[in-house]
């Protein structure tokens, strides 16, 4: 009897640490400061994440939101956080996971891909590698539609499921996505 009160106890511990818990964040591409800078090494668009929202708890501040595409290959998007909203307020060290990061209302997905997590200045940043395909995601951002982040760092850390919305219609912006998608394009090939 002892023994079987041990074992039931042991698969009651290991099926709850297998739940982790999972912080979601939602936000949206602002569209009041958006800027697109190339040269010949590298493409960089630059908004804000506005309208931040944790646990469904509204974040008072807006938080830098940058994609890069480069002539190394390198194409990835850092979403941020405010420090005082800090997921892993704890954590003073680099974090690095992988991510999936996946498109709503597509099939546009890619597993396990490199995130990194830093704390800098006021913000908790992640990068998210995306390979050759952020033309992909822009363009999905571009016809209105929300991307997702999702990653299950370990080492004690909550999962953390980001979600960047599109922002609301505005021909500034989509003018903003279609001269990123083209030149992200050329640095892809």
């Amino acid at each position: 009897m002892k023994l079987l009160t041990f074992m039931s106890l042991m698969f009651v511990a290991a099926a709850s640490s297998s739940f982790a818990e999972t912080t979601t964040v939602h936000a949206f591409i602002g569209t009041e400061w958006m800027e697109t800078k190339a040269n010949a090494l590298e493409v960089t668009w630059s908004s804000e994440l506005e309208g931040i929202e944790i646990h469904d708890e509204k974040v008072e501040s807006s938080s830098p939101f940058l994609l890069r595409c480069g002539d190394d290959g390198r194409q990835y998007v850092m979403i941020s956080i405010p420090a005082e909203d800090d997921i892993w307020p704890t954590v003073t060290e680099d974090v690095r996971a992988t991510a999936d990061v996946m498109a709503f209302g597509s099939d546009l997905e890619i597993t396990g891909v490199p995130l990194s997590s830093m704390k800098a200045g006021s913000h908790r940043l992640f990068f998210v590698d995306l390979g050759t395909r952020i033309s992909e995601f822009v363009r999905h951002w571009y016809s209105g539609m929300s991307v997702r982040v999702a990653t299950k760092p370990g080492q004690g850390l909550v999962d953390l499921n980001f979600i960047v919305a599109a922002p609301l219609p505005d021909a500034g912006a989509r003018e903003k996505f279609a001269e990123t998608i083209a030149l992200c394009q050329i640095f892809a090939r």
